[in-house]
């Protein structure tokens, strides 16, 4: 009862900045995992209604991971002023299963700032984790802030800066 109390009591207040490292746990659904990811109904919905209905690949599943479930949570928990700071993978900027994904974001958004840090290892494999990935993992690795202004009502202002594929993770 506590717990519930304290979520109703932070859903009541105004928040206008959402920053995070949103868990990284791909395709783990049994719950007897380490790190299992869980089900959300209604950002699932939202998901569906928006980044999948926009979306033009086959492969909508890929969609529904912790990355596009953590910004469509803030997304819609943001008022029409505010700023979301997430670290994510790298592949909801440039796969193309998220292109839904990125037209909500251009729509949502007034600025779309992207620091693409790479290191994505099963895309390039003479890469090494702990060696150019900022995290150590295989994956790689994107920093997106995304800011709303209720004054803004024409395309977004997109930023993107990429490091080079080979650049060591101490240097990024």
């Amino acid at each position: 009862d506590e717990n519930i109390e304290r979520v109703r009591r932070q859903n009541r207040n105004k928040i206008s900045v959402i920053t995070g490292n949103p868990p990284y746990n791909a395709w783990q659904e049994d719950f007897t995992d380490d790190n299992p990811n869980q089900y959300y109904d209604r950002v699932d919905t939202r998901i569906k209604n928006t980044y999948v209905k926009r979306g033009t690949s086959k492969n909508k599943n890929t969609v529904y991971d912790m990355f596009t479930r953590f910004i469509r949570w803030a997304s819609d928990r943001l008022p029409e002023e505010g700023v979301i700071s997430f670290i994510i993978g790298w592949k909801t900027v440039a796969k193309g299963a998220y292109d839904g994904f990125r037209k909500c974001l251009e729509d949502e958004f007034s600025e779309i700032l992207i620091m693409d840090l790479g290191g994505d290892v099963r895309d390039n494999h003479s890469l090494s984790g702990p060696k150019h990935n900022v995290c150590g993992i295989q994956t790689g690795v994107a920093i997106m802030f995304l800011v709303k202004k209720s004054s803004n009502t024409g395309k977004p202002n997109i930023g993107y800066f990429r490091f080079e594929e080979d650049e060591l993770a101490e240097n990024k």
